[in-house]
């Protein structure tokens, strides 16, 4: 699937079609195992599909992470109304290569926390304990 991302994102085709993809490797990465996700992941995506994302993927392991959706830009205001009881973490896609990325304690992130602060959070354990030691492939 890799493969064909890159060709697709190389490609003058609609970038819908890497979306698609993006929902196909979930639905499949989901069938492996049974502790790929949870209810409370599942209702995550499917409320954002529902709302127009057209794929995403799960990132980060352990009770946490981050959801990553792809959709096209008129959906985008309909998924963040769906999903306002999640943090919402903006970013945006960077071409200057690779760099040193550092913190700086003078910088001023206040604005930032306040924002943050005002978020009603709801967070979920991605494993009932006990479930942890039954992990695909017998990780645990």
């Amino acid at each position: 699937m890799v493969a064909e991302a890159v060709a697709l994102l190389n490609s003058q085709n609609d970038l819908a079609e890497f979306g698609k993809l993006l929902h196909e490797s979930w639905v499949v990465k989901r069938s492996l195992s049974l502790v790929v996700t949870n209810p409370a992941v599942d209702d995550i995506y499917e409320a954002a599909r529902r709302a127009g994302a057209i794929g995403g993927k799960l990132a980060g392991a352990g009770g946490g992470g981050f959801m990553l959706l792809f959709a096209p830009p008129h959906s985008h205001a309909a998924i963040r109304e769906t999903l306002k009881h999640l943090l919402l973490v903006p970013f945006k896609f960077d071409f200057n290569g690779s760099q040193i990325i550092f913190f700086d304690p003078g910088e001023d992130f206040s604005q930032a926390y306040a924002d943050r602060d005002q978020q009603n959070i709801s967070q979920f354990r991605e494993l009932k304990d006990g479930l942890a030691s039954q992990g695909a492939g017998g990780r645990g």
